[in-house]
């Protein structure tokens, strides 16, 4: 229903519902009765987007994510939800500005958080990093009174608007019932971690949820940890990997809690590519390639795509429509499998097409 649609109702003026809707007086109780009654049983919403860019009101939003590379793509993921969501709203009065930093260069996170601050902007999407130095940042805008949400990655104790991301605790959870279902009574796990995403809330509460789910149901289970320093020599990641699994014949399922599960199933030799279960997370084309060719099993995605772009509206709707959201907005926990993956990330397929060939 329209403005003009309860005109027509009514039997008043546009111009009058509009004086009711705005509260600017000069319209008769018995008329403002019928015209809010009207509202009420339609449920009509002013379109204060609408209305805001025709008052000129502008709003700038801020992003500042990692960015991402050939070795790496998960973060453009989230970075495309953010351009769908900017192109849906930039005609209304928003202007979407994105900075970006690498998660293995503090001062990247620094310099790119002070180009930001300095567009002023009305709200800001952070996933945060560094957490010493996100503390000092989250100072500083809680003093400026910006809101902010935090994007993927929850951190607790701070005054952030709302969380947008997946319950970590609970995905790892069910990359245990997955493995566990697969592979019977008393399987022997073998969970690869990196160091440096160790100090990632996330996948420290994934791997968290998937020793809660052993715990909880009373399972026994083997599980052998390996950890690697960094990602950069592939050489040695691969030779201690390969001389682990043969030292362990028993091993039958393999935990990667993070998006480097493809990246260490390539690193397995042919000969020690038995019928492992292996499960990770993300949707990225490295891990999709492996899932087809049956290196991986389950990989779980957070849809990061819509992540990104249900910031971008969340934030949008707060700052034009007074709307709260809510403190936590879990997105999906989705099992993706070779059987179903072609119906994975098909809106992001469709605007990626579109943003790459413009």
């Amino acid at each position: 229903m329209t403005i003009k649609d309860i005109a027509i109702k009514a039997k008043v003026s546009t111009g009058t519902v509009d004086r009711v809707i705005h509260d600017r007086g000069g319209v008769s109780k018995e008329k403002k009765k019928i015209i809010n009654d009207l509202i009420k049983k339609n449920n009509f919403k002013i379109n204060s987007v609408a209305s805001a860019l025709a008052k000129n009101k502008q709003y700038k939003i801020a992003t500042l994510m990692p960015g991402y590379d050939d070795d790496d793509m998960f973060w453009e993921s989230p970075f495309l939800g953010v351009k769908k969501a900017s192109s849906e709203i930039k005609g209304f009065g928003f202007n979407i500005i994105n900075y970006s930093y690498s998660q293995t260069d503090v001062q990247t996170y620094l310099s790119s958080f002070e180009k930001l601050i300095k567009e002023e902007p009305n709200g800001i999407v952070l996933v945060p990093a560094f957490n010493n130095k996100t503390k000092n940042i989250l100072k500083r805008l809680e003093i400026a009174k910006i809101p902010y949400f935090f994007l993927n990655i929850n951190l607790k104790g701070f005054n952030n608007l709302s969380f947008i991301g997946q319950d970590s605790f609970k995905s790892g959870y069910l990359a245990a019932k997955l493995l566990h279902t697969c592979l019977g009574d008393n399987p022997q796990i073998l969970t690869i971690k990196i160091a440096s995403h160790l100090k990632n809330h996330a996948i420290l509460e994934r791997i968290k949820g998937f020793d809660g789910y052993f715990i909880d149901n009373q399972e026994e289970s083997s599980s052998l940890n390996v950890i690697f320093k960094s990602i950069k020599s592939k050489k040695l990641i691969s030779d201690k990997l390969n001389y682990t699994i043969e030292s362990n014949p028993k091993i039958n399922g393999i935990f990667v809690p993070s998006g480097r599960v493809g990246l260490i199933t390539n690193l397995i030799n042919k000969k020690n590519q038995k019928n492992f279960k292996v499960i990770g997370y993300d949707t990225t084309p490295n891990n999709l390639k492996c899932l087809k060719k049956n290196k991986i099993t389950f990989l779980i995605s957070q849809k990061s795509f819509n992540q990104g772009y249900d910031s971008i509206i969340h934030m949008s709707d707060f700052l034009s429509k007074n709307i709260v959201p809510k403190k936590k907005i879990f997105s999906p926990i989705e099992i993706v499998t070779k059987e179903n993956l072609e119906f994975v990330n098909i809106y992001k397929q469709e605007f990626e097409k579109s943003y790459y060939s413009n």
